[in-house]
């Protein structure tokens, strides 16, 4: 994953600001701030929460956690056992190749068996 130094860089280069407005953003120095850019002093969490605000994104996106710039809700909702539908997701991404593609399988394997065991009535053949 790309570090957060070069995460508000490039966010900073796409938004066409300066360091100088993005540190009168962040109450401090152009100075301190192009030393969080070129990795030269870590990132202190009030300021990625700062930037996350500025920026509209999420603090993992920042953080290098994720590419993904905005939480999603759904990935917080228990799917099976207390387990998260993001935290399958992660799981499943962990696996091989051949091992995706055989939980696919079984994911595909088990919506067809139970398509086949609640079928839909037919409204053409209900009677009256």
């Amino acid at each position: 994953m790309i570090s957060p130094h070069q995460r508000i860089k490039d966010l900073r280069i796409d938004l066409d600001k300066s360091q100088r407005a993005i540190a009168r953003v962040l109450e401090i120095s152009q100075q301190q701030y192009s030393r969080y850019e070129i990795s030269e002093n870590k990132i202190p969490a009030h300021i990625i929460i700062k930037l996350a605000q500025y920026y509209q994104v999420s603090t993992d996106y920042l953080l290098g956690l994720t590419n993904y710039k905005q939480r999603n809700e759904v990935l917080d909702e228990p799917i099976a056992d207390g387990t998260t539908l993001g935290e399958a997701i992660h799981e499943w991404l962990s696996l091989s190749a051949d091992g995706r593609l055989s939980v696919w399988w079984q994911i595909i394997m088990r919506c067809n068996m139970e398509k086949a065991r609640v079928k839909k009535p037919n409204p053409a053949k209900t009677p009256n």
